[in-house]
This record gives C-alpha cells, sequence and structure tokens, in this order.
C-alpha cells in the first residue's frame, strides 16, 4: 500500500455519466437584528439531469454556488440540508420550486429564515444554461431570476459569482452597473515575460522545471463534506474513514512561500539510471515515473541533479495555485484528465492532469516524496492520525487510486527507508518523485 501510515486501499472512480443539474439551496436569513445578520444557506442534494460528461458535477456546483454567496455576502454561514431540516422539524424535502405554506412557516419560525435560492445548470447546444431563483418568503411567488451561458465547465463558477453578487446586490441600476461595483478579480499569475532576469536565466538553464511564484498560500482544508460529495466505488474499499484522512489537512492556515522551480514531469526510468547506472525497469517504461525507490534515493537524486525534493507545502502550491482549487485543473472532477488506471503511464502523456504552474501528473499517475516530516498542522489536535516525524509526507494519488485521493490538499506518508533498501518488506511500487529548486 503507498501509504503506509493510513494503510487505505483505492478503488477506481465514478462513472463519467455524473452531471451539472439542479442545485437547490436555501438562505436562511436571522431576523434577530439589522446590525448583526445572520444569514443560513442551507445546501440541498442535488438532482442528476443532463449528461454532459463531467464527473461529481453536482457536489462540486454546490461548492460554487456557497463559495460565490459567501465572497457576495461574507457573513452568510453555510448550514448543510439535514441540519436546516432538523432544526425546522420538515419531513418533507426542501424545494424553492415546491415551498409549501406549513414548509414556509417552519423555515420562519423555526431558524428565522427569509429567502430560498434555488440553482440549476444544463447543458444545451454545446454551452451551459445557468439559472439562479432568489425566493423572498414574504411573497413567494414573486421570485428574482438571474440567467447566463456559460462557454465551458471551466467558465461556470465566474458566472455563478456574477450572478449571486447580483442578486445580492441592492437594485440600483442595470446589471452591468451592479457588475462594474464587484471587486476586480484575481489575475492570473505573471507568465514568463514577466520572469526576473534570474528565474529566466534558471528556466533557460532548466527547461525541465517550471516557475511557481512566492508569496502568502493557505494550505490544507477544512471540508468535511469532501466525506459524502465525492461518492464511494463498492468495488474497492478504503481502508480508513474518510474523516479520519481529512482530519490530517485541518487546519486550512496560511503560510509564506518563497518562490521556486518545480520539475514539470516526475523523474523518470530512463532519467533515474543516468544517476544510478545499476538501476534496471522494462524497456518500454523509459519514459515511464521511476517508483520502487527509497526517500533517500530520491533526495540523492536530487542532489546529483543540483535540485531537492519539494516540501508539501511547496508542493501542495505547485499543484493547486492560489485559488484552493480541490484539483490541478479546478474543481470539477472529470474522468480521464488524470491516470487513475492500472498502471503507470508515460510521463506527461496525461495533458489534462496540469496545474496552474504548469506541472503535470500531480493527481495521478504516481505519488510524490517531499521533504517533509509527517507533523500535524499548527493546531491539529487530533488523535486519531497516526502523525509521526520518522515518516515522511506523500502527495498526490497513483494509478490505482480515486477522485477522493486526487484532491491537491490530501497527504499520505511513508518511512523513508535507506539507500538502496527496502524496508519492511515495502517496496514503493506506487511512490516516485520530482525535484525542486530555489528561485531567489
Amino acid at each position: 500500500m503507498p501509504c503506509d501510515c493510513l494503510n487505505m486501499c483505492t478503488r477506481p472512480l465514478f462513472t463519467r455519466s455524473m452531471v451539472l443539474s439542479v442545485v437547490c439551496m436555501l438562505l436562511l436569513f436571522d431576523n434577530a437584528g439589522a446590525e448583526a445578520v445572520d444569514k443560513k444557506i442551507t445546501v440541498l442534494n442535488v438532482r442528476i439531469e443532463n449528461d454532459i460528461g463531467v464527473e461529481n458535477a453536482s457536489s462540486i456546483a454546490t461548492e460554487w454556488l456557497i463559495g460565490s454567496i459567501i465572497r457576495a455576502a461574507p457573513d452568510i454561514r453555510v448550514v448543510r440540508e439535514r441540519e436546516a431540516a432538523e432544526l425546522a422539524r420538515l419531513r418533507t424535502p426542501l424545494s424553492a420550486d415546491a415551498l409549501s405554506p406549513p414548509v414556509v412557516r417552519a423555515l420562519r419560525k423555526s431558524i428565522n429564515s427569509t429567502h430560498v435560492l434555488a440553482a440549476g445548470v444544463f447543458l444545451w447546444n454545446r454551452k451551459y444554461g445557468i439559472t439562479l431563483k432568489l425566493v423572498d418568503l414574504s411573497s413567494p411567488d414573486v421570485p428574482r431570476i438571474e440567467r447566463t451561458w456559460a462557454e465551458s465547465v471551466d467558465d461556470i463558477p465566474a458566472r455563478i459569482e456574477d450572478m449571486v453578487f447580483l442578486l445580492f446586490s441592492p437594485r440600483s441600476g442595470s446589471a452591468a452597473s451592479e457588475r462594474a461595483k464587484r471587486p476586480e478579480r484575481r489575475q492570473p499569475e505573471a507568465k514568463e515575460g514577466a520572469y526576473s532576469s534570474r528565474v529566466s536565466a534558471l528556466l533557460e538553464a532548466h527547461p525541465e522545471m517550471v516557475y511557481v511564484p512566492g508569496g502568502k498560500f493557505v494550505v490544507g482544508n477544512n471540508n468535511d463534506s469532501d466525506a459524502d460529495n465525492i461518492p464511494l466505488d463498492p468495488s474497492r474499499r478504503e481502508g480508513v474513514s474518510r474523516l479520519v484522512l481529512l482530519a490530517a489537512e485541518k487546519p486550512e492556515h496560511t503560510i509564506h512561500v518563497k518562490p521556486f522551480l518545480i520539475d514539470r514531469y516526475e523523474v523518470t526510468h530512463a532519467q533515474y539510471k543516468k544517476f544510478r547506472t545499476n538501476h534496471e525497469f522494462p524497456t518500454e517504461k523509459a519514459d515511464h515515473p521511476v517508483t520502487g525507490i527509497s526517500w533517500y534515493d530520491a533526495q540523492a537524486y536530487a542532489l546529483w541533479a543540483g535540485k531537492r525534493l519539494p516540501t508539501e507545502q511547496e508542493w501542495e502550491k505547485a499543484a493547486r495555485g492560489d485559488d484552493r482549487r480541490k484539483w490541478p485543473w479546478g474543481n470539477v472532477f472529470e474522468r480521464g484528465r488524470c491516470n487513475l488506471g492500472a498502471g503507470t503511464a508515460a510521463a506527461g502523456s496525461f495533458k489534462g492532469d496540469e496545474s496552474p504552474c504548469g506541472a503535470y501528473d500531480m493527481a495521478g499517475n504516481v505519488q510524490e516524496w517531499t521533504a517533509s516530516d509527517f507533523l500535524p498542522y499548527p493546531g491539529n489536535t487530533s488523535k486519531d492520525v497516526d502523525f509521526n516525524p520518522k515518516k515522511k509526507v506523500v502527495r498526490g494519488s497513483y494509478f490505482g487510486g480515486n477522485d477522493f485521493l486526487a484532491r491537491c490538499s490530501m497527504r499520505f506518508c511513508a518511512l523513508p527507508g535507506a539507500p538502496g533498501v527496502e524496508p519492511d518488506g515495502r517496496n514503493y511500487a506506487y511512490i516516485g518523485f520530482r525535484c525542486a529548486m530555489d528561485a531567489d
């Protein structure tokens, strides 16, 4: 097993028929006071309808909507559907399209809610239609509705954020004027033309590497809903509770990372053989990532190449960028974008598995050694995770993994071993590595 500390097995991905569809949410406004309004959002289960070929799209669309609402109105608190139903003592499903008088009275009385928000996303003529409907419980027959189109799946989050901003903003003008009041969206990171002379020289000397800018970066994941929103596959057991795995990722915390370079691809068998000439491998796998080596062997190669192993924080920043995305390419998992199959693949051959900085195979193919010890994040007091400074953090999923394990914040670990030695009978058949380098 690739992660000895978590002792877990993995499963194949869910079918590709998961789709974006109707996303219903409740905005529960607390009427306790005008100066301190506690807005509560209840997320309803998503109905799957039109096939647009996006894996686990319904739960991801829900997260998009939650994130957009929080950005538009920071005083809002998220409450899941089950909690809202329990608080209101409801036995019928919550739906913005079927709010019976008893349901309305229960929501307004038990939770002091005033509004319901329903959202829908569907595919039509190769475009994605998005509708948001805000229902005022005091006059449910007169909803506020915003509609728009997205050219691609990747455009949906921005469109949702625009619409949420319009719904939450007082109507004082046209949609264009309201949109103009929004804070400017964060621009993409500077490309090669903006690199310093030193970075340009390093990239010229190491064309196999990509640049990752420094700065503040949020590490980790506080979202326990990942355990439920990403479906299980009964054909494979995971061995350890997902909540235990998620406990190792807590809490989210902000750090400062210096700029660095990281290998575009995982180190291959052919590259490793130049360092260790007695390394043996099938000739047809020369361009596949090297596996079966200890942490010390990986570190030795990195030093030989004039580089080093990345820290786990650097690895995570290279994998997810600055927008806290779930997977290297974004917040929607799409089957086939990364290698979660039956064996290793040529490094970089899955072009969909590309991170914001241009690094490949950070979600699939093989797991990767980092320079970091497996320690709890600051403030983590979990007793369920076997934190151990003698173990090294391993990042990224592997060819036998799944979408849950392929998340950028997922932490694995393994004993480092010794040079050329396989400790405790473990062969590290799932673990490879890539190198990093300081950029300043």
